[in-house]
């Protein structure tokens, strides 16, 4: 009977068996790669605050993942922000009109550049206070199906808001500098007077002068008056 002993043996340890090489063969890692954010646009409006950002989305895992459902939500700013109402649009192929999520096929190393647009509706004073933040936290949770059902990841976004304010505010121009545009005419024959610029703050006025019409001279008998 050392015959069947060894086909029951053979009959247990054939799934365990494939187990171990499907789980040799890798899964797919579907992720938000948070630390590669990038904030591309920040607008208040009457009524309404919007952010736009780029959130990269890469399969790190061996096999092709399927990245089947992704939701955003802000994490807990206080009670100022209760009457708020939020709204999510992502950008992207594989989204429909209406705005709700596809399954997108990740292969393995593929990085989806998806764009997420978060806007707030509220009362004017809410809203303010929301645009003065300089950061703000976002909980991402999506699903992945690749050789294993289908399972759930939760990710935590920082969004640097105060360094997007940064980038979109111009540079000041440094102090006697000017900005000049289009081509200038050509210069006037002749004396020219000049005028002391008008002062700043009840300073007094210095620098260059601005440039006024030449002098004429003056006529024949016209009595030295210009």
């Amino acid at each position: 009977m050392r015959w069947l002993a060894w086909t029951l043996a053979g009959l247990a340890a054939g799934p365990a068996a494939l187990a171990l090489y499907v789980r040799r063969q890798g899964d797919a890692d579907v992720r938000c790669d948070a630390g590669a954010v990038e904030i591309l646009e920040v607008d208040r409006s009457p009524g309404c605050w919007r952010v736009r950002f780029r959130l990269p989305v890469v399969n790190r895992g061996r096999q092709k993942g399927m990245l089947y459902e992704i939701l955003v939500r802000p994490e807990f700013l206080g009670r100022w922000a209760a009457p708020l109402r939020w709204s999510v649009a992502f950008f992207w192929p594989g989204v429909q009109e209406t705005g709700y999520w596809s399954a997108t096929l990740l292969k393995p190393g593929q990085v989806v550049p998806l764009e997420v647009e978060l806007a707030a509706y509220g009362p004017a004073g809410a809203l303010d206070r929301l645009a003065a933040l300089n950061a703000m936290g976002l909980v991402v949770r999506h699903g992945v199906i690749g050789r294993t059902p289908l399972r759930w990841v939760l990710t935590e976004v920082r969004l640097p808001l105060a360094e997007a304010g940064k980038a979109a505010r111009p540079a000041p121009p440094a102090a006697g500098s000017s900005v000049t545009t289009g081509t200038g005419s050509p210069p006037r024959r002749g004396p020219v007077r000049t005028v002391a610029g008008r002062a700043r703050d009840g300073g007094r006025g210095t620098g260059a002068g601005r440039p006024t019409e030449p002098l004429r001279r003056p006529a024949a008998g016209s009595g030295g008056r210009v």
